[in-house]
Order: C-alpha cells, then sequence, then structure tokens
C-alpha cells in the first residue's frame, strides 16, 4: 500500500515539473518570436496597465493550454 502511494506521489511530481518545463517553454517561445511582429512595435508603445493585462492573459492561457494537454 505504502509503495503504490509513493508511486503515485512520484508520478504527480514528475506530471508537476513537466508542466512547469512545458509552460516555461512555451513563454519562452512566444517572448523569443514576438519581435519580428508589428504587433511588437504597438506592445513597445503600450501603456503599463495594458502590459499588464497582455501578460496575465497570456501566462493564464498558456497555464490553461499546458493543464489540458497533461490532464
Amino acid at each position: 500500500m505504502l509503495t503504490a502511494a509513493v508511486y503515485q506521489a512520484l508520478f504527480k511530481l514528475t506530471l508537476a515539473l513537466a508542466g512547469i518545463a512545458l509552460a516555461w517553454l512555451t513563454l519562452r517561445f512566444l517572448d523569443n518570436h514576438i519581435e519580428n511582429d508589428s504587433f511588437a512595435d504597438t506592445l513597445k508603445t503600450a501603456s503599463p496597465p495594458e502590459k499588464m493585462h497582455y501578460f496575465a492573459y497570456r501566462f493564464l492561457g498558456v497555464c490553461v493550454l499546458v493543464g489540458l494537454v497533461i490532464s
């Protein structure tokens, strides 16, 4: 019984680490590929609250997508 609990805990930990790595890689990919777009100019001239909303919604979207992939 204890062995099954340990295996399940290790599996959940592996899934959590995979999710964190996948989200980090996705956000990094988005950051690296924003420079070649006209959107980059818009983002540079945006006000701080607009930037805050963009990055917060982007982060939430990536977390939802990674969660859906892992589950």
